[in-house]
């Protein structure tokens, strides 16, 4: 490799654009629903989340919220 050269070790620029139509209707939908606490997109994200990082269990808002 060339002296000087850079390497980009994360490119975020290029993840959002991948991303980026399914990001804006997930944004648009919560802006019209204007449900940012205990929404359904709520929700989804905390199920993905808790799928993604291989939890057994997650502790949903609500449980939280209700207390």
């Amino acid at each position: 490799m060339p002296q000087g050269m850079k390497v980009p070790l994360l490119d975020l620029k290029a993840q959002y654009a991948a991303i980026k139509a399914e990001i804006d209707a997930s944004v648009a939908e919560v802006m019209e629903s204007q449900q940012f606490i205990l929404g359904p997109q709520v929700q989804k994200c905390e199920e993905a989340v808790a799928e993604y990082s291989g939890c057994a269990h997650m502790v949903p808002s609500r449980s939280i919220a209700t207390r």
